[in-house]
């Protein structure tokens, strides 16, 4: 997963990754929520697949559900 230097840019990509994570877990597909993130956070959809892959959210989406239930 990709690391922005600066720690305000670490700080917004940690709330990208918030609200992806959010909408998978509402039941919204990758593919509708990188657009949308793109244009709220006015990011570009592929800097927004760099910091978020798919992959890294579904962990993070399990993790919340394994920390919620333990």
């Amino acid at each position: 997963m990709y690391e922005p230097k600066s720690k305000r840019v670490q700080k917004r990509a940690k709330q990208i990754t918030n609200d992806f994570v959010d909408g998978l877990e509402r039941g919204m597909s990758p593919s509708d929520m990188y657009p949308i993130l793109a244009k709220r956070y006015e990011f570009t959809e592929a800097y927004i697949r760099k910091l978020i892959p798919v992959k890294e959210a579904r962990k993070a989406l399990a993790l919340r559900y394994v920390g919620a239930q333990g």
